[in-house]
């Protein structure tokens, strides 16, 4: 039987593609790169055994999968966004989540929610924290990796992004955008630039980042991260990926950054860019040598290689 991985087509954010690249690295090979949108319609001579993981999914309509996949839910999210929690957690799917159960759901409202269908599930956490890292030795850099959301307005978050770190270690910074703007890039442009991005953090001194698919590598890569954990509240939807996986994390809070808050006064300061008398409370980081992270993730990453080896061999 074939072995697949889900592709994203026309998604901007390469962290779509980091988790295919995590999912890739644990097969001996790939023969399919199933467009994660299209699953539903797709049609192949011969079935695919596919490592089914990630968001899901800009398109609900577009569920369930076809015949011709067979599918391993794991590192499973259901967004509440675009009405996908309604529409793919749904007892007219019942029987075909029967046919895959146990769901290995990415986060804990995943799980709770195919839970509340009659589905078996559990918290697999993310195959991102299967990445091995390749170096021997750091440089060091320091990355800044979308410190901030995007819904704070552009000034904002060129301003506070320029102090987050002390001016004594400003020369050790890079400054990445984990979004892409070239939504006509090749499949393999995609991956080959979500694999470059996985390297630069395996070499990284430390990582600052509000990704989540930043921040899950650099767990599994052993580097120092700490995940910037504001701007997640104005919307139910922009933090409900986060419960069983941001434990795992150092994180640094909205009190840290003036006029974060989804206050009216707050938002009224962004826009018309009135926070610039306000410096960023200090971080509780060592610049020097930064600490190791908080969590050893060794078990959840051998079971999660564990179960894509088995449902490899099945």
């Amino acid at each position: 039987m074939k072995l697949g991985v889900i592709a994203y087509p026309g998604s901007i954010n390469i962290g779509d593609e980091i988790q295919s690249v995590a999912a890739a690295r644990l097969l001996p090979r790939v023969d399919e790169y199933i467009d994660r949108e299209g699953m539903k319609k797709l049609k192949l001579n011969d079935p695919v055994k596919l490592i089914c993981n990630g968001w899901f999914m800009e398109e609900p309509n577009q569920w369930p999968p076809s015949p011709s996949i067979n599918p391993l839910f794991i590192s499973f999210h259901v967004t509440n966004s675009n009405g996908s929690d309604k529409k793919l957690i749904n007892s007219k799917f019942l029987d075909y989540y029967k046919k895959h159960e146990p769901i290995g759901c990415r986060d804990l409202g995943t799980k709770r929610l195919f839970e509340s269908i009659g589905v078996k599930a559990y918290l697999s956490q993310c195959l991102t924290l299967t990445l091995e890292n390749k170096f021997t030795e750091r440089n060091n850099k320091i990355l800044l990796v979308d410190p901030f959301r995007r819904n704070f307005t552009k000034g904002y978050r060129e301003y506070y992004t320029k102090k987050i770190v002390p001016k004594k270690y400003l020369n050790q910074v890079e400054i990445i955008e984990q979004r892409r703007y070239n939504l006509d890039a090749s499949r393999e442009t995609r991956f080959q630039d979500a694999s470059d991005l996985i390297d630069r953090y395996a070499k990284a001194k430390m990582v600052i980042t509000s990704r989540i698919h930043c921040a899950l590598p650099c767990l599994a890569l052993g580097t120092p991260v700490y995940f910037v954990n504001s701007g997640y509240t104005s919307k139910a939807s922009l933090n409900d990926r986060f419960e069983g996986l941001i434990e795992l994390f150092n994180v640094i809070g909205p009190e840290h950054f003036p006029h974060s808050s989804n206050s009216v006064i707050d938002y009224a300061r962004r826009f018309l860019n009135i926070y610039r008398e306000k410096e960023i409370k200090p971080l509780d980081i060592n610049w020097e040598n930064p600490s190791p992270n908080p969590v050893d993730i060794s078990k959840i990453k051998n079971k999660l290689k564990e179960t894509v080896a088995n449902f490899i061999k099945e």
